[in-house]
């Protein structure tokens, strides 16, 4: 059984990944910088082909790069907002749902239960105690 919170806690995290290409696009238009593809690994029992194709892509990407201070001045500011722009709206968001949700699960496993069905367990330990013996 998954916790309440899982689908909100896979949604935010789906979110941030989402928005990261963007942030990577828009830091490195604001550096003049050339785009930097996303290149997938290739599969686990690629062929040989499939990965001299990767390995070209790869090579390929490594040329577009900028000369390296700007590219470090580029990394620096991309951190920065993913973690201001991204990561921070995001989990501020997944808590304040999370919090709800929690309080809201916790009421519904104890809402199900009567007051006899909540009080039995103190109902029979009295009764055994008063019990006189003798």
């Amino acid at each position: 059984e998954r916790s309440p919170i899982w689908w909100m806690a896979y949604e935010t995290i789906t979110e941030i990944v989402r928005s990261i290409p963007g942030k990577v696009k828009s830091t490195r238009r604001m550096y003049s910088l050339q785009e930097w593809p996303f290149i997938p690994p290739p599969p686990d029992n690629a062929t040989p082909e499939e990965e001299a194709a990767y390995q070209e892509k790869l090579e390929q990407r490594q040329a577009n790069r900028s000369e390296e201070e700007r590219e470090n001045e580029w990394r620096a500011k991309f951190l920065e907002k993913v973690g201001t722009d991204c990561f921070g709206p995001h989990l501020d968001k997944f808590e304040r749902l999370a919090d709800g949700a929690s309080v809201l699960s916790r009421l519904r496993s104890t809402a199900s239960l009567s007051l006899r069905e909540r009080f039995q367990t103190y109902l029979d330990r009295q009764s055994v105690e008063s019990i006189e013996l003798g």
